[in-house]
């Protein structure tokens, strides 16, 4: 979707990218967007590859303040087929010494119970929530699983869809979770050294 993507075809002419994980999608759901194809000429034009998303690949990050960094595939989880494109968002788990955060971009309540269901280690410190805040996403059911400690919600002032929506900022409240939003504070900022996260 434009909303994730409408950058990239910048900062891959920019900077490059040995590896770009992109989900297998159903061929019916191919993005035919002028922004899509900007993304593809940008990766065709740099030499880029894409690689498909696969739950369970561990890729390494390199180090940060002496610690490892790693980043885990987490879905689209194996053999899952959807209705909705958001639910083929890749999510990924990424770890640093004690804190961990998870990355689920827009996927919803269906591809949420498939991520409980396939057994992968999703107990986190930290959540940035999915689909901006929508009612569609962050289901109780997730977030019991999750268990973060702080989220980070992504939407723009005043946005036109609503972002963030009462209903998971409730889940949210109830769970006890810390959330900063962008559309309150502007860019939010984390930094770790792998045992405490601070924000800006």
């Amino acid at each position: 979707h434009d909303d994730h993507i409408g950058g990239m075809a910048d900062v891959i002419n920019e900077f490059g990218a040995d590896k770009i994980i992109v989900p297998k999608l159903p061929d019916n759901m191919v993005p035919t967007t002028k922004t899509y194809e900007n993304f593809l000429n940008a990766v065709k034009n740099k030499g880029c590859k894409l690689t498909a998303a696969k739950e369970g690949t561990v890729y390494d990050l390199g180090t940060a303040n002496g610690k490892s960094v790693k980043m885990t595939i987490l879905a689209p989880v194996k053999g899952a087929e959807y209705d909705d494109l958001n639910d083929y968002s890749v999510c990924a788990r990424i770890d640093m010494g004690k804190i961990s955060w998870l990355l689920t971009g827009d996927l919803s309540k269906d591809g949420e119970k498939d991520l409980i269901n396939s057994g992968q280690d999703i107990d986190v410190t930290a959540y940035k929530v999915g689909h901006h805040g929508s009612a569609t996403s962050s289901s109780a059911a997730f977030l019991k699983e999750i268990t973060p400690k702080l989220c980070v919600i992504s939407c723009g002032e005043g946005n036109s869809y609503g972002h963030p929506h009462e209903e998971p900022l409730s889940r949210l409240n109830q769970a006890g979770v810390t959330i900063l939003r962008t559309d309150e504070l502007g860019t939010v900022v984390a930094r770790t050294d792998g045992k405490e996260v601070t924000f800006t």
